[in-house]
């Protein structure tokens, strides 16, 4: 008969998984609600964040409240779709106007009520939520330590662009192929609504790619039918950028 490893207590190598397990869906449940209640007020924002960070023991970074006096342009979207490329990609001028890589619906109204100009990005939601599943299981995106579910990121997704949906008469458009795939109409799309604001040629330095292994998962049926709900409000945008002259191949391309 074997014998536990020394220094290993059995019953803690059975806790921590469960323990770990149990803080991920705590932290899924605070997250959700975090886009579903008030999900344009900054205090509500605020709050949600100082309550993790009491409850998990971290120091996860809250954002300030924005000094709009010193903003020039909004550049948002849910958690990778390009946030990070595209304003690393700013001219150096632009970039201390910039309010970005915010991932909450409050910046893209505030641009609204302020009458500045706001650029909306969008990825196909399944990419996101595999991208974001990826990335936190290797603790690259992990917040709190923990990891969030499939499901988690599709409703966060669904819910986000729910809230940016009303105000779509005052944001522009940017599908993440176009990122990926042409940066020359990227720019062009970019600097027709705030002038010569982009490099000349784009720098994959600050990009978010995840380079580790993939391993096929199985959607759950709660995840697959969030997903088909996500993917309708993610046809009603990809609609307006083409009504708003983005080529259809940078809307459809994988």
């Amino acid at each position: 008969m074997g014998r536990p490893l020394t220094g290993m207590n059995p019953a803690s190598a059975i806790r921590q998984p469960l323990l770990k397990r149990f803080a991920g869906r705590v932290f899924d449940g605070g997250w959700v609600l975090s886009y579903a209640l008030f999900p344009r007020s900054y205090r509500l924002y605020r709050a949600y964040k100082l309550f993790g960070n009491w409850l998990f023991g971290q120091q996860e970074a809250v954002l300030p409240k924005l000094d709009w006096t010193q903003v020039g342009v909004v550049i948002d979207g849910f958690r990778h779709s390009g946030n990070t490329f595209l304003t690393h990609n700013l001219q150096p001028a632009w970039r201390p106007r910039v309010a970005s890589i915010v991932h909450r619906s409050w910046v893209l109204a505030g641009a609204a009520r302020r009458g500045i100009p706001a650029f909306l990005l969008i990825r196909d939601p399944l990419e996101v939520a595999w991208s974001r599943r990826y990335r936190v299981a290797g603790g690259e995106a992990a917040t709190y330590g923990v990891a969030s579910s499939v499901s988690a990121t599709l409703l966060c997704w669904y819910l986000y662009y729910g809230s940016a949906w009303h105000l779509r008469s005052h944001l522009v458009v940017l599908p993440f192929p176009m990122l990926a795939h042409d940066y020359p109409a990227l720019r062009a799309r970019v600097e027709a609504r705030i002038g010569p604001a982009m490099a000349p040629s784009p720098s994959f330095e600050m990009q978010n790619r995840f380079e580790g292994p993939r391993p096929q998962e199985e959607l759950s049926a709660f995840a697959t039918w969030l997903l088909r709900r996500c993917q309708r409000r993610f046809e009603l945008f990809i609609k307006l950028a083409e009504a708003t002259g983005v080529p259809e191949a940078y809307c459809r391309k994988a």
